[in-house]
């Protein structure tokens, strides 16, 4: 046993011995080195030794280390290393480092350098956009918390968060939308070398912040509301010491809520919000000025105009005043009005007044003023047949005396009034064979009625009265409205007594006996083809006190010249036979004895032995 002890302790030492020697040898500060040897034994960078296998030399920064520009300490048992220790060195790629013996020779070391994967795994940012703002989550440790605004739904409202990490990913991963409707919601950060750290994210809704004033009013006036301030004014006269404004806000409550009195000056309100915060008003509240601005009355000429809701005043003066200068009176419940009342002004066009209040508001009126419309509606003068009618202008009658045998179904007045129209019209026939009312319409729309009588004269002429030709009238026409004449007058002595009828044989064929138609008969005789002279021409060529419308009578004319003349001795007839314009056919024309009955013949045309006594007619 103790053999066994000394034999292990030599065997330990021998060891020892050995090492020692070679470890002198190999650090090339012996002589007793090798000429060959050209090991590299250590391979250090920031310290952190290299693993050395064969040729190959391997090492593991720490993360983050930068391999641009590391410097190696390297031990070898050669003379030199290239490149040498201390030297720094890019190491992105696998460098050669080449050891040389004594003897010359050379050994290359491959050396690769590592950087160790990042074993970050931390959220350092956290943030979700809700309604286009973006809201960073705070970081406390392995919780974060964030605050969207007040109103967002998180029951169906998904959010998508922005997630900034140290780490390789995260889970749920950034930009994937998630619900946070339940909180927390666990987000897990996985390091580049696979560690991992959990996060709880807390969403909450923030309380209301709103705290404004949104309607402000005091006894049903809204006031003016601004950013911190509010404004009120009351009508003119308005008590304010004592008022309790009616209120809407968005926050929770407002203080005071007592009456104010703002007789004083400005009152601080203060509307305090669901989240606590507060803002304050500053209320202004003042009575206005008294903005009475109305015309009352409005006169001309002591005639008052009509003043309208649409500040129009219309004024009528009367007709033919003139409105080129008119002075009007003026009463108004402001300071002024202008043009002044009193003040003379040119009314032929629209004119403005305006009332100023006490608070210095204006309105305006129009005044219109116009010449009331001419109220004559008089007829001043009614002629029938150039006849003028006698106008009573109290009873407004009109009583009109036309010629004997005139038509009064069918007569046009020629009519002067002062008015603008009248009824039936001037110039417009009518029926007068009863009263007939004329209504004139004046230029202000007022009417007069007049009432006209036209009455048909007695005859101008009687029987046996001398006519306009110096001869006698032996007929007056009954039916003289419809024939248009009415006398038969006898010229006031024969015209020949030895005159033929005619010197023409041949039957016209055409004349008549009636009365009425000596004149057609006589142009017929006339007219004959071969006709030289005859009765009737004589008749023709007669002028009589300058009346030169005579003709030969027809046989009823003639009948009544007997009967009317002759038989009562007037009229200076000879007692023979005379002729008619009436032919018996053939060559006969009649004739009327001028004696004793009157008796009616034949005599032969071409004969000369009969007295000629010509008529008109008018």
């Amino acid at each position: 046993m103790k053999l066994r002890a000394t034999l292990f302790f030599a065997v330990l030492f021998t060891i020892f011995t050995f090492s020692a020697c070679k470890e002198v040898v190999q650090n090339g500060g012996s002589s007793a080195s090798k000429p060959f040897y050209k090991e590299i034994t250590s391979f250090k960078i920031n310290n952190i030794p290299a693993t050395v296998v064969g040729t190959s030399i391997s090492i593991t920064l720490p993360y983050g280390t930068s391999k641009a520009a590391l410097i190696p300490t390297i031990v070898q048992t050669g003379t030199s290393v290239s490149p040498a220790s201390g030297v720094a060195q890019n190491f992105s790629n696998p460098v050669p480092y080449t050891v040389i013996a004594k003897d010359g020779s050379k050994k290359v070391y491959t050396v690769n350098v590592a950087v160790a994967p990042n074993f970050a795994n931390d959220i350092t940012q956290f943030a979700v956009t809700v309604n286009g703002t973006a809201i960073n989550g705070v970081i406390n440790g392995s919780n974060i918390s964030l605050t969207v605004p007040y109103g967002t739904d998180l029951s169906t409202t998904q959010l998508t968060p922005t997630i900034y990490i140290t780490g390789a990913s995260v889970s749920p991963a950034s930009g994937d939308p998630h619900s946070f409707n339940v909180s927390p919601q666990i987000y897990t950060v996985t390091a580049a070398d696979g560690s991992t750290n959990d996060y709880a994210v807390t969403v909450t809704v923030a309380l209301n912040s709103a705290k404004d004033f949104t309607a402000f009013s005091i006894l049903g006036y809204p006031g003016t509301i601004g950013a911190h301030t509010i404004t009120l004014v009351l009508p003119y006269g308005q008590n304010l010491s004592s008022l309790t404004p009616d209120t809407t806000i968005t926050g929770v409550s407002f203080s005071p809520t007592t009456p104010s009195d703002f007789s004083t000056g400005p009152k601080i309100y203060t509307v305090t919000a669901a989240d606590g915060s507060t803002k304050d008003y500053t209320v202004v509240v003042t009575a206005a000025l008294n903005s009475a601005k109305e015309i009352t009355a409005f006169s001309i000429l002591g005639l008052p105009g009509t003043i309208d809701i649409t500040n129009h005043i219309t004024l009528v003066v009367p007709y033919d005043t003139g409105l080129l200068a008119l002075t009007p009176t003026i009463t108004i419940t402001g300071n002024t009005v202008s043009p002044a009342s009193g003040v003379q002004n040119d009314f032929t066009s629209p004119q403005t007044y305006t009332v100023r209040a006490a608070d210095g508001s204006t309105k305006d009126y129009l005044v219109t003023v116009t010449e009331a419309l001419n109220s004559a509606k008089d007829i001043t003068d009614f002629m029938i047949l150039n006849t003028h009618g006698a106008i009573d202008v109290i009873n407004h009658t009109i009583t009109l005396l036309v010629p004997y045998c005139t038509n009064l179904s069918a007569l046009t007045p020629t009519i002067t009034i002062t008015g603008n129209t009248v009824s039936l019209g001037s110039g417009i026939q009518n029926d007068f064979t009863s009263p007939q009312t004329y209504t004139v319409t004046a230029a202000d729309g007022s009417q007069q009625a007049y009432i006209v009588n036209v009455m048909v004269a007695a005859p101008a002429y009687n029987l046996r009265d001398v006519g306009p030709a110096g001869g006698l009238i032996f007929y007056i026409n009954p039916t003289c409205t419809t024939d248009g004449w009415v006398y038969l007058e006898a010229a006031p002595s024969d015209r020949s007594s030895t005159q033929r009828w005619s010197n023409l044989l041949t039957t016209i064929g055409t004349t008549s006996q009636n009365v009425g138609t000596g004149n057609t008969n006589t142009n017929m005789i006339i007219n004959q083809v071969g006709h030289t002279d005859s009765a009737a021409n004589a008749c023709k060529q007669t002028s009589v006190n300058g009346y030169g419308d005579w003709f030969l009578p027809s046989l009823g004319e003639l009948n009544l010249m007997f009967s009317n003349l002759k038989a009562l001795g007037v009229g200076g007839f000879v007692n023979n036979y005379y002729w008619s314009s009436s032919e018996n056919p053939d060559k006969w024309a009649f004739v009327k004895a001028f004696y004793l009955y009157g008796e009616v013949t034949n005599n032969q045309k071409n004969l000369t032995n009969l007295p000629t006594r010509c008529i008109r007619k008018f």
